[in-house]
């Protein structure tokens, strides 16, 4: 991770060792976890993240530090990097948790407030929201996976690939490549028989 954005006196480490098969090599030590914690509890505001080197092939540990951080930290919200990136890759796993920890009470609070404001309109359906794999979601699920929000990253993008799938074979073009730009992005996809190409990884610059 760029450690300018999450600099030294918001991380912290715990004594365990989980090596790349899921074997067990060290115990991981509540109490090691219960100090350092400690020292960082003037400095967490909303929310931590947790990863541990090899946690996506045994997360029993990491989701016991997971129950620790929550008893702990109650008002905190609590992101687990398996829980968000299952895979072998620590760099990717750790940003994906980090960037959860930092949107999703904010994304919580602006679901949680267009809701509102929709029922004082009126609005009795429901309110969906997309994913980035361009499915869509009940936002009262979304406020409620606060670990997952991360989820709802480059739903904007994916959602005009779904549109463009859906709507190149009624104009009688089912393969196309949909450019997608706005302020801040510019996206690509490629669709082929009406079925957007699929990637199980991003890059946000």
């Amino acid at each position: 991770m760029d450690k300018a954005d999450y600099p030294r006196d918001l991380r912290t480490d715990a004594i365990e060792r989980i090596v790349a098969k899921g074997n067990a090599l060290v115990p991981l030590c509540a109490s090691s976890l219960e100090y350092s914690v400690g020292c960082l509890l003037g400095n967490v505001d909303e929310a931590v993240a947790a990863q541990f080197l090899h946690s996506y092939s045994n997360f029993v540990r990491e989701s016991w530090a997971g129950e620790i951080l929550g008893e702990l930290l109650p008002k905190k919200y609590v992101t687990l990097g398996h829980s968000l990136l299952a895979e072998g890759r620590e760099t990717e796993r750790g940003e994906t948790a980090a960037v959860n920890a930092s949107v999703q009470l904010l994304r919580e609070r602006y679901i949680n407030r267009l809701s509102h404001r929709l029922r004082r309109r009126r609005f009795r359906n429901d309110l969906l929201v997309v994913n980035g794999n361009g499915g869509i979601v009940s936002s009262r699920k979304v406020a409620a996976e606060a670990a997952k929000a991360t989820k709802a990253t480059m739903s904007g993008p994916s959602s005009g690939v779904m549109a463009v799938a859906l709507s190149g074979p009624l104009v009688g073009m089912p393969a196309l490549i949909s450019y997608y730009i706005v302020g801040t992005s510019t996206d690509v996809a490629l669709i082929d028989i009406a079925e957007p190409s699929v990637s199980d990884a991003t890059e946000l610059e």
